[in-house]
């Protein structure tokens, strides 16, 4: 019975954190989407980032990125400008006010780890991660595991 329990635990922790994302998404005018190709920039912030590098990151289709990044775009997040190299591609970057953003986004994230973690030690949180890598594993390649 314990076993069938687990994954609820786990549907009711991403639903949490879900809301909890969505509640921060909402108070900034931000959709997931939005916040996705936001969040691949901050990680790239170093690299010259076009629009094909976030279609195949994100898996997503042309119109559906280009509708986003439009949108982005529109709320003053990111400018585009065609490359130099290649006339074929727009280069996308972040603005003044996503990069205000960032460090609110971060924060958030920061507070809601510390949140999440708030009683667990050290060596729990490791053991936890731990944990939920050789499950993501397991299930992700359970076809594989029992052939």
């Amino acid at each position: 019975m314990e076993d069938l329990f687990i994954g609820k635990l786990i549907k009711e922790l991403h639903t949490a954190l879900d809301n909890s994302f969505n509640r921060f998404l909402d108070k900034h005018k931000l959709t997931s989407s939005q916040m996705n190709i936001l969040m691949f920039l901050y990680h790239n912030e170093e690299k010259v980032i076009n629009q094909r590098d976030i279609e195949i990151f994100l898996g997503l289709s042309n119109p559906t990125i280009t509708g986003t990044l439009y949108r982005l775009e529109k709320k003053g997040f990111i400018k585009r400008k065609v490359s130099l190299d290649d006339k074929r591609y727009k280069e996308i970057y972040l603005t003044a006010k996503s990069k205000k953003l960032k460090e609110i986004v971060f924060e958030d994230i920061r507070k809601n780890n510390e949140a999440m973690f708030y009683n667990m030690s050290s060596e729990e949180k490791e053991t936890l991660v731990y944990i939920i890598k050789k499950l993501l594993y397991n299930i992700q390649n359970k076809d594989n595991l029992f052939n």
